[in-house]
Parts: structure tokens; sequence; C-alpha cells
């Protein structure tokens, strides 16, 4: 009797382990989405801080200034919400992103700023439907994260299209029209 009731106090309390375990474990689609989500953050941190110091248009200066503090700040919520779950945040930009910031840094002007507002568009395009699908069943505090963060993401995409028409716009008023040599 004695070794069938510790027999089952040592299968409650590996079964409490197990469920105390995976209740702290975080699904692979929140790792997935942390490591997407912090490194696309970076990404427009970087580009933000960036376009604040050297773009052309006054707009996009602020536009990336805005970039560079948003994303500055949902990064290190992201870090805190990862660290609680048990899951390691990338402290470098996937190579893919850092290529996207080498390639818009060397660009200048006007030429700049629309690349860059291209690039935030559909940047936060994919932010947005990736945190929407991260945020339609909140049972994780990665969820609540993405749900929480979704309403500044498409506020961006929003004025990031703005931004971007205002910007092609400038760029089609001063290009002469084509005559042709006939």
């Amino acid at each position: 009797m004695r070794i069938h009731a510790s027999r089952l106090a040592a299968l409650a309390a590996g079964a409490t382990l197990a469920l105390s375990a995976a209740a702290g474990a975080a699904s692979q689609e929140d790792q997935r989405f942390v490591e997407k989500a912090a490194s696309d953050g970076m990404l427009e941190q970087k580009l933000g801080e960036y376009a604040a110091q050297n773009a052309a248009n006054e707009q996009v200066k602020e536009f990336g200034h805005l970039m560079a503090t948003d994303h500055g700040q949902a990064n290190e919520k992201l870090k805190s919400v990862a660290q609680k779950a048990g899951i390691r945040v990338p402290e470098q930009l996937k190579p893919k992103d850092q290529a996207k910031l080498d390639e818009l840094t060397k660009l200048k002007g006007a030429e700049f700023d629309r690349a860059y507002m291209r690039e935030m568009v559909q940047a936060h395009e994919k932010d947005v439907k990736a945190f929407r699908q991260e945020a339609t069943n909140p049972q994780s505090d990665v969820d609540r994260f993405a749900a929480e963060t979704l309403p500044t993401l498409e506020a961006h995409l929003e004025q990031a299209k703005q931004i971007q028409q205002q910007v092609a716009g400038q760029a089609s008023a001063r290009t002469p029209p084509q005559t042709s040599s006939r």
C-alpha cells in the first residue's frame, strides 16, 4: 500500500512538473513570431533613425523619427515579453534585413525618400498581417503583445501610404515631360 501511494505521489508530482513546464514553454508559433517581429522591428528602427537624419522630405524625416521611437519601444516590450516566455530574441538583424538596410542607406535625397517609404508600406503590410494573425486567439503574452501593438502598426501603415503618395507625387511633378525627337 505504501509503495502504491508513493508511486501515485511521484506520478502526481511528475504530472504537475510537466504541466508547469508546458505552461511556461512558448509555442513554436510564438517563437517564430518573436524572431521575425524582433528582426523586422530592429530594421524599421534602424531605417527610421537613418531617415530622421538623412531624408530630404520633412515628412519622411518625421516619419523616420516616429519609426525609430515607436519600434524602439515595441522592441523593448517584445524583449520583455519574450524573456518571460523563455524565448530568445535575436540581437542582430537577419542577413536579408541587413542587406535591405545597407541597400537603402546607400541612397540619398528624394531617391532615398521614395525607396524608404515604399519599404515602409511593404514592411507594415507584412507586419499588420503577421500581428493580426498572432493576435487572433490571444492565449499567451506574445499573442497579447501582438494584439496591443497591432493598432499602432495599422496607423503606421496608413501614414506610410499617405507619405509615399506625396513623395511619389513630388517626383512626378519635378520630372519634365518626355518629348519625342521626331
